[in-house]
């Protein structure tokens, strides 16, 4: 999307509103498709893991991601020669739906502690532990974005929008056959009977979560000749969640128990820079940059902290779209 910051063409509803103010006098309309699949590999480092993974206190948890059909539709109108308006509809965010064979480490490692608790109750020396753990999980962004704008003169135009952004968060796992080795030798293994039952249980976790959120965004556009330079502004959103969990499905986790909400999962403010310049009547160049502001999200890793940086890239030549 970086080289797409600068467009003149329907889908600057989403990249680019005040381009739209140069398009031709008339309804524009695009509708996009496109499909992404990725692995993923998730490194945890906790000593308790040790027992069931070779002695090695770090494991890797590997997983696919898919998202076989993410479409977009774009309508952009310029019904005067001053005022233009334009609306996107998409999915904006999310990384679609992704499996992990063998889990993650938060849930592995509430089935890592049990040797130890194990030891400690009974003056044991219970070795190791075992469970068949998976994970799948579907996160994704729809979003609706109306934008209104006024072509100042034959160089500038201004734009103004609010974004809708439903977010939906879809967790299903299984903690199933858990196994400690050594429990036989347990000496007082009939008194932690009871205890045991419920440590050994299955666990099932089928949490979705949800919440639609609004962010304004304004851009604007400056052209010349065949140069033409944009700017848009996407305000951080504030996105809190809220839990709705099948009947007794939360796997023993606090965070995912039925009912909870106010869970802060904001989307990032966004400031995005193009550029572009039709090099040929058929042919054009763009360069865009993009900066993420994560300091003003609520629920953020500290670790975002050091990522503030430009991104940038440019792109090659790409047949120039109709306007």
């Amino acid at each position: 999307t970086l080289f797409r910051s600068a467009i003149i063409s329907a889908s600057s509803a989403y990249f680019n509103p005040a381009g739209v103010g140069f398009l031709d006098r008339k309804l524009h309309f695009a509708f996009n498709w496109q499909s992404a699949h990725q692995s993923r590999q998730v490194t945890t480092n906790y000593a308790p893991l040790a027992l069931g993974n070779n002695g090695s206190t770090e494991k890797k948890y590997k997983g696919i991601a898919n998202a076989n059909f993410i479409p977009s539709l774009d309508l952009a109108w310029r019904f005067s020669e001053d005022f233009f308006a334009s609306f996107h509809f998409g999915v904006v965010g999310g990384g679609g739906k992704a499996k992990y064979g063998s889990g993650l480490g938060s849930l592995e490692s509430m089935v890592a502690i049990y040797p130890a608790a194990i030891n400690a109750m009974a003056g044991a020396n219970v070795a190791s532990y075992s469970a068949d753990i998976n994970l799948v999980g579907k996160q994704y962004i729809f979003a609706g974005q109306l934008n209104i704008g006024y072509r100042l003169n034959e160089h500038f135009s201004i734009s103004a929008g609010l974004r809708a952004n439903y977010v939906y968060n879809n967790y299903n796992a299984g903690i199933r056959n858990i196994s400690i080795d050594g429990l036989q030798n347990v000496p007082a293994l009939a008194a932690l009977a009871p205890s045991l039952g419920t440590l050994l249980a299955d666990r099932e976790l089928d949490c979705t979560q949800t919440d639609l959120a609004w962010a304004p965004v304004i851009g604007i556009d400056y052209k010349a000749g065949p140069f033409n330079f944009a700017a848009k502004y996407e305000f951080n959103t504030s996105v809190r969640l809220k839990n709705d969990t099948a009947d007794g499905k939360d796997a023993g986790m606090a965070q995912f128990a039925d009912g909870v909400s106010g869970i802060a999962s904001d989307i990032p403010a966004l400031l995005a820079l193009g550029a572009s310049w039709d090099v040929l009547p058929s042919l054009h160049l763009n360069l865009g940059f993009h900066r993420y502001y994560r300091r003003s999200m609520a629920g953020r890793d500290p670790r975002y902290r050091r990522y503030h940086r430009w991104s940038r890239a440019s792109a090659p030549y790409h047949p120039r779209p109709d306007r």
